[in-house]
């Protein structure tokens, strides 16, 4: 099964993103506009059903408000959804970890900073209710990818400590209970001084 993701970049205040599609850019759109561009890339429609889109939480649609990432819903997303059960095709859905100031010493779930950490652990709650209700709306599975920046190879004096606060924050977000098992959960987290550590928990009904 083939997958595409949408990159770039939001504009939470404006409602903009800059989407692109196989690592081509596209031009800057109002997110009303993204998906009808995504969907006129060449041979997509043709093999719609042989794919899945995947968005991240900052394509969120919020009609020009500032929404803060830790208080997104479905409701952001439900136009997403719909343009994808028109097309056939699947949705999966990535938190967005970084381009924020809550993330600018490089740490966020493994942030030493109770304030940091917290903001970062529920916004992978509201994360994984939004990618519940995208596959309930779908009919299927939404696979949610939390690929997080943390990591830093040059103060290597304490290594246990953001190892130790990373778990504790994916057992807070990971142990919400979610309406609709039709979900799976990725986490993947790269560090610069060791090999991408991967692991999985999964949920169906």
């Amino acid at each position: 099964m083939g997958a595409v993701a949408l990159g770039g970049a939001c504009d939470g205040r404006h409602g903009d993103c800059v989407a692109s599609l196989d690592h081509r850019r596209l031009q800057r759109h109002q997110t009303s506009h993204s998906a009808g561009l995504f969907a006129s890339a060449a041979n997509f429609a043709h093999q719609r059903k042989r794919h899945r889109a995947n968005l991240h939480a900052i394509y969120a649609e919020t009609d020009g408000k500032v929404v803060s990432r830790d208080e997104l819903s479905y409701e952001h997303f439900s136009a997403w959804t719909a343009w994808a059960k028109e097309r056939e095709i699947g949705l999966d859905f990535n938190p967005t970890y970084f381009a924020h100031p809550m993330a600018a010493t490089g740490y966020t779930l493994s942030s030493a900073d109770p304030k940091v950490q917290s903001f970062w652990i529920r916004h992978g709650i509201v994360c994984r209710y939004i990618a519940s209700e995208i596959a309930t709306a779908l009919g299927g599975e939404c696979v949610i990818n939390h690929w997080i920046p943390d990591g830093a190879k040059d103060a290597t004096v304490d290594r246990w400590g953001p190892r130790r606060r990373l778990i504790e924050a994916y057992d807070e977000i990971l142990n919400e209970p979610l309406p609709n098992p039709a979900w799976a959960d990725m986490r993947q987290w790269l560090t610069r001084h060791s090999a991408p550590a991967f692991s999985a928990t999964r949920q169906r009904a």
